[in-house]
């Protein structure tokens, strides 16, 4: 038993000591496809004891299948690795490692490197290196290494003696002929027909098809099999002749032909087909078996199924049985017992066809199957059938009569159908029309009336338009017809010969005049336009022509040909010219500096569709291309795709209109235009300044400037005036500096007022339209440094009042007022301080009085302006003149007629202040309203049945409503009036401030009693305060830690009390108890503090303004501030006290005056009521003012002040 065991021992070490290396036997193949969402599966399994792990790499890079999201997943004891949902991502070259301790196995990753191939060319010979890459996509790039002495590796650098060719090198052989179909072929009509020839070559040849007598393949023909073979479906015998086979490749110089005569042949095929015979007693039977085929073919004729040479049947006698020809036999004199069935056969080689007709004779009276119509209506012109089919036989003879008249000839012809044939019938042709039958056997006739109508005729013809698309077009068609059938006429429409559809509802047909509307045309519309007059007997029509010009089409497929520093060559596809031929094209670029602007690059000649564009360098350009003709100019076509980069280069030129102004004393003002991004040609742009003061060659200044954008710069000079400098100004960039030299100027400092005016200044001479003025003036003072001038001597200016506004219209006028709008004087003559407008009632021929606008515009900017208080539907001639320190200048006017009264809009209002007395309304309405911009205030007490009105307002819009009671609530509205309509707003309440009179006070018991309780233990509280004093008892003050009760402010708002009156202390709480006792809720506070209510009492030192204070014309001399002890930011200490109604400093704005240039002015002027007139020596008198620069500065809203 132990012997046994020991044994088993043994066994199972000796088992477990058998190991074997990984090796794997199952994997997946090397491309693996799969569709997005469904699962994919990359096997991978190997055997090996111990079992081995796995490990996969993706592109390389070591992959954990577990870390991808549960999409990838391993299955167990395998290496096979299964995707649940790939993704794009997931792409990539996948090899799998199988390894255990004695070994690692691993999938094929399919690229192979190749053994070393050793070369040894000869000097200076080519040299060849073939690499065959493995396939990929997208296709692998190629790199060549070259092997360094010391064992590292270089980038072989490719030049024009080292290359890469991208194709793989291939074997190449010529065109060799390898076997053709037979040189003699032919085919059967109707069939299928096949040829085919075979060549060899590498590349492989191109085989082509043609016919050596130059005529195009058959239309039928079919080109398969990469060439080499020739269908040709439904033979026909046109299609026999030579064919010709050729192949050529590149390595080929010749092509290699061969061939194939191709001929036609055919089964019998019927040309003229047997036909029944049926034929009365005594006539003549013929029947033709007419059959065309190559070969010819063979007749073969059979009676009853018998040959015709074996008939033994005695009605087959040569006299009245005979075959002229051998596809005809004749049957004469026949007679009923002569019916049988006769067969014809033609046959060649190839096959047979077959007739079987019969011979039937008949022996019948005529019968009349279908005689003429009872009434039959025709038009004028026409040609018409008159029915008469018969049947009979022998055949009957048929005749026609007309008013019991024979028929015969000329306009008249009668059918073989037995039908009578009038051509164009005429007015005459109208009658009783009879057909008569005849034949041995019996004689039959049929009549019917033939009614002719007057052709219908169109009168009005429509004619070619031409149109630009989105126009209307109207075509006018107009007919007339016999009176019998005018209500039957219409009038149809055609469109290229189909009738318009009521569908498109653009074209539209007016039943009244006939005449088809299209309404905003488009290219698609041009055509051909046919009315068509009709009455259902017969017609007429008309056409003509539309021709819709529209903007040609956008061109397409736009490239740039050639991108080169200096230039591009753009080509592009023009597009449709849409009926009216293009003119021109237009390219235009973006850059990268301004991608969203498109600028103009250069025009082109319609008859070309590539040019040239002039580029800049250092820009990334793209390019569009715009087709203009007469009608305008086509949309934009899509920009080429591949963008056009020119390389850096130095900037061209310097910046541009460099100078100086003199506007800032005691600076050098320097100004020029900046140059902009596609001019600077590179990278590190930067502008470099320099000057010097002229005389002072020692004093040189330079300074580089960094950003482009800068366009001015300012150099403090002191208090000199008018002195020279010499500046430079150039650009450069990292390339380097502009090709073209800097330009130099010599610039000035700051200007100032002249110190020297013209003496003896007089008019010698005055007369009715024109003055002449002199005056003396030292001209030496011109052109010098320093001088009087003390700046540039623009020449001299005669002060007067100015001439009319260069242009004076109404922008919208209605029932009661106009909006106005002009435009300034060209001549000024002067500081134009404001506009007055005027106005007269015209009637008829008088003028009314003239009345003034009230108040007149004070504004010298001012260009428009709203006249309003006038009468609806009224001529106003209205008038404005330019106003000076010198008075009116020349008016200018125009007339304007009011509108219909209408119906105005309530405005729009708000509460602005509230007082003791007086309410402050602002309104809102629309100036360009049709009516109602008359505009009054209605009010009333809260208990007041009427409602109170206040003036109206024309111009302004607020209103001040004063006389009020204090304390007492208000109703509210505004109302906008024509006149005779008017429309009121919503009703407002309002309180005023302050405390009621008595009588209101008597209408609320419960607050009186609570005020008079109120006082009465107000006055109890002093009586004990005073008895305390008599006694000696004193209160400390109540300390803050500004000093006071009401904080800094204290002393402004109440006064200071020194302590050495100690009475103040204890009465100190007055005002605040005082204020306790009123209401402290109000609904509008508009941004004034609750401790101002009772400021009339308390505030010696605080301004009266108040909240009653309304705007006005009157400077801020009253709206004066007085700094508080708590800082403000929105205060400027140093802000100037005198303001205009708008907020700005006074005298801010400046000047409307005309400022010229030119040489030094004459000291004589003649005027004239009209227009300055200059004598021949005069110059044209100018003068520069200094111009003003002013400082706004913001007013915050105080305590009892209006902002």
């Amino acid at each position: 038993m132990w012997r046994l065991s020991l044994s088993l021992l043994s066994l199972v070490t000796r088992i477990s000591a058998v190991t074997i290396p990984p090796g794997i036997f199952m994997q997946a193949p090397f491309d693996v496809f799969y569709k997005a969402g469904e699962t994919v599966e990359i096997q991978c399994v190997a055997d090996g004891i111990p079992r081995p792990n796995y490990k996969w790499k993706r592109n390389g890079i070591e992959f954990n299948p577990s870390g991808n999201d549960d999409r990838v997943v391993q299955l167990a004891n395998v290496g096979t690795i299964v995707f649940t949902k790939p993704e794009d991502k997931d792409e990539g070259i996948f090899q799998c490692f199988a390894e255990n301790n004695y070994g690692v196995s691993t999938s094929i990753k399919d690229f192979q490197i190749g053994p070393d191939t050793t070369v040894s060319p000869r000097l200076g010979q080519p040299l060849t290196l073939n690499c065959v890459p493995p396939e990929s996509i997208p296709p692998p790039q190629v790199f060549w290494i070259a092997k360094k002495t010391g064992g590292g590796f270089d980038a072989l650098n490719l030049d024009a003696r080292v290359t890469m060719d991208h194709e793989p090198t291939e074997e190449l052989s010529p065109v060799t002929y390898m076997w053709a179909s037979p040189e003699d072929h032919f085919g059967l009509r109707g069939n299928q027909f096949k040829v085919k020839c075979i060549f060899s070559g590498n590349p492989t040849p191109d085989v082509h098809w043609v016919r050596t007598d130059g005529a195009p393949l058959p239309d039928r023909a079919k080109i398969l099999a990469f060439g080499m073979e020739m269908v040709i479906d439904n033979l026909q015998f046109e299609d026999a002749g030579t064919y010709e086979c050729w192949a050529s490749n590149s390595n080929t110089q010749t092509r290699v032909q061969r061939t194939v005569s191709v001929r036609v042949e055919s089964v019998p095929y019927w040309l003229l087909e047997p036909q029944d015979v049926e034929i009365g007693v005594g006539g003549t039977a013929q029947f033709d078996c007419l059959a065309k085929a190559v070969p010819t073919p063979e007749y073969w004729w059979f009676i009853n199924g018998v040959p015709l040479q074996n008939v033994k049947d005695s009605r087959i006698t040569p006299d009245r049985f005979k075959r002229p020809r051998p596809d005809r036999i004749v049957f004469e004199n026949v007679n009923r017992e002569d019916a049988m069935v006769i067969q014809c056969n033609a046959t060649n080689k190839h096959g047979y066809i077959w007739g079987d007709v019969y011979l039937n004779v008949l022996s019948e009276a005529p019968t009349i199957l279908t005689p003429p119509d009872p009434e039959k209506l025709v038009a004028e012109g026409t040609s018409v059938n008159l029915t008469c089919r018969v049947a009979g036989k022998p055949d009957p003879i048929i005749t026609w009569y007309k008013d019991n008249q024979q028929i015969s000839g000329g306009r008249y012809k009668i059918m073989p159908s037995g039908e009578l044939y009038i051509k164009q019938v005429v007015l005459s042709d109208a009658g009783l029309y009879t057909c008569e039958a005849r034949n041995i056997f019996n004689v039959t006739s049929s009549s019917g009336k033939l009614l002719v109508r007057r052709k219908t005729l169109i009168e009005q013809k429509p004619l070619d338009l031409e149109v630009n698309a989105g126009t209307d077009a109207k075509f006018t068609c107009s007919g007339t017809t016999d009176p019998e059938e005018v209500d039957k006429l219409q009038i149809k429409w055609l469109k290229d010969n189909k009738e318009i559809s009521a569908v498109v509802q653009r074209m539209t047909t007016n039943k009244q005049d006939n005449s088809l509307t299209i309404s905003g045309t488009i290219v698609r519309d041009s055509g051909s336009y046919t009315c068509v007059a009709t009455n259902g007997l017969d017609q007429e029509e008309a056409s003509a022509m539309l021709t819709v010009r529209d903007r040609p089409d956008s061109p397409s497929e736009v490239k740039v040909e050639k991108c080169a520093t200096q230039n591009a060559t753009v080509s592009w596809i023009p597009g449709s010219y849409n009926n009216a031929p293009v003119q021109y094209y237009v390219i235009q670029y973006n850059t990268s500096f301004s991608p969203d602007t498109w600028n103009f690059g250069v025009r082109v000649d319609s008859m070309y569709s590539i040019a040239n564009v002039s580029l800049t360098p250092w820009v990334n350009y793209t390019f569009r291309v715009i087709a203009y003709n007469k009608i305008g100019e086509s949309d934009p076509s899509f920009p080429n795709p591949i963008i056009c980069k020119t390389n850096a280069e130095r900037p061209r030129i310097h910046p541009q209109n460099l100078r100086t102004i003199g506007d800032r004393p005691g600076f050098l003002h320097i100004e020029w235009t900046p140059m902009p991004e596609i001019q600077q040609n590179g990278p590190g742009f930067q502008y470099i300044l320099q000057y010097e003061r002229e005389g002072y060659p020692t004093g040189v200044q330079q300074f580089p400037i960094d950003d482009w954008r800068v366009r001015e710069k300012y150099f403090a000079v002191g208090n000199q005036i008018y002195e020279p400098y010499i500046i430079t100004l150039k650009a450069k960039n990292s390339v380097g500096d502009a090709m073209q030299d800097p330009p130099k100027i010599r610039g000035f400092t700051a200007e100032s007022i002249p110190n020297t005016v013209p003496e003896t200044f007089q008019a010698e001479q005055v007369e009715d339209t024109y003055a002449v003025l002199t005056w003396e003036f030292d001209y030496q003072q011109i052109n010098k440094t320093p001088t009087a001038i003390n700046g540039e001597f623009r020449g001299f200016k005669v002060r007067t009042v100015p001439g009319p506004v260069a242009f004076f219209r109404p922008i919208n006028i209605g029932d009661n007022h106009v909006n106005l709008e002009w435009k300034p004087p060209d001549e000024n003559r002067g500081d134009i301080l404001g506009y007055d407008i005027g106005y007269q009632l015209v009637k008829g021929l008088d003028l009314g009085e003239m009345q003034e606008r009230d108040p007149q515009i004070d504004d010298p900017y001012a260009t428009t302006a709203m006249l309003s208080g006038l009468l609806s539907t009224n001529r106003y001639r209205v008038y404005i003149w330019a106003r000076t320190s010198k008075g009116r200048g020349e008016s200018y006017f125009i007339e304007i007629i009011t509108t219909e009264a209408g119906d105005p809009q309530a405005p729009r209002f708000a509460i602005t202040d509230v007082g003791r007395t007086y309410i402050n309304v602002t309104w809102w309405i629309n100036p360009y309203a049709k009516s109602g911009t008359v505009v009054f205030v209605e009010y009333r007490r809260e208990d007041a049945p009427e409602w109170l009105k206040s003036t109206d307002e024309v111009i302004s819009t607020w209103k001040n409503i004063s006389g009020l009671e204090s304390g007492t609530t208000y109703e509210l509205r505004v109302v906008a009036t024509t006149g005779n309509v008017r429309q009121a707003s919503h009703i407002e309440r309002v309180t005023t401030d302050g405390i009621a009179i008595a009588s209101a006070l008597v209408g609320n018991i419960g607050w009186f009693v609570g005020m008079l309780l109120a006082l009465i233990l107000l006055i109890a509280l002093i009586v004990v305060f005073i008895m305390l004093f008599r006694k000696g008892k004193r209160f400390k003050p109540r300390s803050s830690p500004s000093g006071s009760y009401y904080g800094g402010d204290a002393a402004n708002y109440t006064g200071t009390y020194p302590d050495s009156k100690p009475m103040s202390t204890y009465l100190s709480f007055l005002p605040l108890l005082w204020r306790a006792l009123l209401p402290l809720d109000k609904d509008y506070s508009r941004d004034y503090d609750d401790y101002d209510d009772n400021r009339e009492n308390h505030a010696k030192n605080y301004p009266k303004s108040g909240r009653g204070r309304m705007p006005s014309d009157a400077p801020y001399e009253d709206y004066e501030r007085k700094p508080s002890g708590s800082y403000d930011p929105d205060v400027d200490m140093n802000e100037p006290t005198r303001f205009d109604r708008h907020g700005a400093p006074k005298d801010s704005r400046p000047r409307n005056d005309s400022h010229g240039s030119g040489p030094p002015a004459s000291s004589t002027f003649t005027f004239n009521n009209k227009y300055t007139r200059r004598s021949s020596h005069m110059q044209t008198p100018s003068a520069r003012e200094p111009e003003t620069r002013s400082r706004l500065i913001r007013s915050p809203a105080k305590k009892g002040g209006v902002i």
